[in-house]
């Protein structure tokens, strides 16, 4: 391993292309607290055979780890970023080599502050033994986070309390595990300021968990495919507030959607939508439910009830050929 605990570094720290073994306790870099003037540097076929720790890291530019493969400690966690500010993006992305960033196990960003973007384009992350794969609770991005470009990760993504200035995009991605609760995105209370896309193939074996969120913009789930969590509920989003527009057309769902105290501004479009039951026998529980604009169940399949009981819609409720 190289121990780098609380280094000051004034420019940058290149490891491009480094081949690096590991300690007895799974580790290959070990630099909690590091400070660089400049930008690191774990790119361009860097490999690590243990945990990569920067925990508490100042990167003075971007944190750029395209093409990486690092492997795991012995808890199923590979690169540790909690805590990390740094000045740039954080890139986690394939290089130009088209090598993409491959973590065995989970990254964790948990309270990491980036100036800039998380982006995690084609990015393969395993999960640890919490069945997660990728950890930023209460992340802060200035710019957006985008996972997508064929990312894919074994375990659940968590992003509760995460506040990104500009879009999430999920599209086309693929989530194949879940965390103890059965939720494979765990978005709870997350503050987005444009808006959150989850779309275009976006498939999940679990739920997706959105309970209390804050939108900047529209919310879009079209043709995606999500599972359930414990209660058979596919999306839970009691509480959420969106400033635009919910499209839900074409969604495959195998549980409920919980929409309770929901707000939407805009439109709620469900054309074409099929949605499985929660617990208790229910399709879509939004009771009550604010919606500036239309409701458009049109052609819908729900093999359980809809509950709009109290709600209040500004404009058309349409359930043609529901």
């Amino acid at each position: 391993a190289i121990l780098l605990p609380r280094a000051e570094i004034g420019g940058e720290v290149i490891c491009r292309a480094a081949n690096l073994g590991r300690n007895s306790y799974g580790t290959s870099i070990y630099a909690p607290g590091m400070r660089s003037g400049g930008a690191v540097f774990l790119s361009e076929g860097f490999t690590a055979h243990g945990a990569v720790r920067l925990s508490g890291a100042g990167v003075g530019g971007r944190l750029d780890c395209a093409g990486a493969s690092i492997a795991t400690d012995p808890d199923g966690n590979s690169l540790y970023c909690d805590g990390v500010r740094t000045s740039g993006s954080v890139n986690l992305d394939a290089d130009q080599a088209g090598n993409v960033f491959t973590a065995g196990g989970a990254v964790h960003l948990a309270g990491a502050e980036i100036t800039g973007s998380l982006t995690c384009r084609g990015a393969q992350l395993g999960a640890n033994g919490y069945g997660n794969s990728l950890v930023a609770d209460e992340l802060r991005a200035s710019v957006a986070v985008l996972l997508e470009g064929g990312f894919a990760a074994a375990g659940a993504v968590r992003l509760p309390g995460a506040d990104i200035s500009g879009q999430l995009r999920c599209d086309g991605i693929e989530i194949t595990g879940t965390d103890q609760d059965g939720c494979s995105l765990d978005g709870r209370g997350i503050r987005v300021g444009g808006p959150a896309h989850l779309a275009g193939g976006f498939r999940a074996q679990g739920a997706v968990a959105l309970t209390g969120a804050d939108l900047g913009g529209t919310l879009r789930l079209t043709a995606a495919h999500i599972g359930a969590n414990a209660q058979q509920w596919s999306l839970t989003g009691d509480g959420i507030r969106v400033s635009r527009d919910l499209l839900l057309d074409e969604v495959d769902c195998t549980g409920g959607l919980l929409l309770e105290g929901a707000s939407i501004a805009g439109t709620v479009n469900c054309h074409g939508a099929r949605l499985g039951t929660n617990r208790w026998q229910n399709s879509i529980a939004a009771s009550p439910l604010s919606v500036g604009g239309d409701v458009n169940l049109v052609g819908v399949r729900a093999a359980g009830a809809v509950i709009l009981a109290g709600a209040r819609i500004d404009g058309q409720l349409t359930c043609r050929g529901a």
